[in-house]
């Protein structure tokens, strides 16, 4: 039960961390940005996630394999999300099909949250 406090307090201290990561266009911190939230929005499912497992009077005993596996789904969807968000800014922000390609080679970082507010959830 302890863990249900301390997640999102846990989550609150990661978040904020990760939102003074986000604004540099450096690569190496923008890595860590996206390594710091993702370890927050952990944090923060976990309690939900394991409130509602038991809300719902599944056996305790599986609430790990019901964790294991939101995460796993999450996971799958967030790459696959990255991926086609990253194409489709590079395709909005090329003129011809082949600067599109040349951006992407490129590898590097897009621009983002200059004139929104600081921890938007983008």
């Amino acid at each position: 039960m302890m863990h249900l406090v301390l997640a999102p307090s846990i989550f609150n201290i990661l978040h904020v961390l990760g939102c003074l990561t986000k604004l540099p266009s450096s690569f190496s911190i923008l890595v860590r940005y996206r390594i710091l939230r993702g370890l927050s929005i952990s944090f923060m499912s976990i309690a939900f996630e394991s409130w509602t497992h038991r809300a719902r009077g599944f056996d305790p005993a599986c609430v790990a394999e019901t964790l294991s596996n939101a995460t796993l789904g999450k996971e799958i969807m967030a790459i696959i999300t990255d991926v086609v968000t990253n194409l489709a800014n590079a395709l909005c922000a090329a003129e011809k099909e082949e600067d599109a390609i040349e951006w992407l080679k490129s590898g590097e970082v897009a621009e983002f949250g200059g004139g929104c507010a600081v921890c938007d959830e983008s």
